[in-house]
C-alpha cells in the first residue's frame, strides 16, 4: 500500500497536514515552513502502525515529533497517519 508524502498547505488561516511517513528512524519525523508553524506547541491525536493511539507535537520552530502513548517509538516508526491534523498557526 502506498501514501501520499507528508505536506501542509494553509487554507482560509488553517494548516492542514495530509499523507503519511513509514519507515521513519527517529522523530521529528519533518520540519514545516515558517509560514506554516504555530506560534506554540500543538498537539494532536495520530494514527500509528499496530496502536490505537499516538500523538504529534507540532513545534514553533516547525518540527513535527511523534510518539505512541506507550512511549516506545516503534509504532511511530513503522506508519504515522498525518491525515485530518489541522491547527491556526
Amino acid at each position: 500500500m502506498s501514501t501520499r508524502p507528508p505536506a501542509a498547505i494553509n487554507i482560509a488561516g488553517v494548516v492542514h497536514l495530509v499523507g503519511a511517513v513509514t519507515g521513519g528512524t527517529s522523530s521529528p519525523i519533518t520540519t514545516l515552513p515558517v509560514s506554516l508553524r504555530p506560534s506554540r506547541n500543538v498537539y494532536a491525536s495520530v494514527n500509528l502502525c499496530n496502536t490505537p493511539k499516538g500523538r504529534v507535537v507540532i513545534t514553533p520552530a516547525g518540527t513535527l515529533q511523534v510518539t505512541s502513548v506507550s512511549g516506545a517509538f516503534a509504532p511511530a516508526e513503522c506508519f504515522t497517519s498525518l491525515e485530518g491534523v489541522q491547527y491556526v498557526p
